[in-house]
């Protein structure tokens, strides 16, 4: 899930990103020794969908109280 930037005064710790782009993550992968499939599908999808397709894979994590 794409959140928008915090507001009110609360911040994300320094060093701190909420996603990675893919050439980075291919670049971990190839570390790794993993080749990473590309997708077959192509095209936008709403944020609706996106999120039905994420369930399962994401974790909720908070950083701060």
């Amino acid at each position: 899930m794409l959140l928008p930037p915090p507001s009110g005064g609360r911040q994300l710790p320094e060093n701190v990103s909420l996603a990675a782009d893919a050439t980075a993550l291919r670049s971990v992968l190839a570390r790794a020794g993993l080749t990473p499939a590309e997708s077959t599908e192509r095209g936008a999808i709403s944020p609706d969908e996106m999120n039905r397709l994420a369930d399962g894979m994401t974790v909720l994590v908070s950083c701060w109280d």
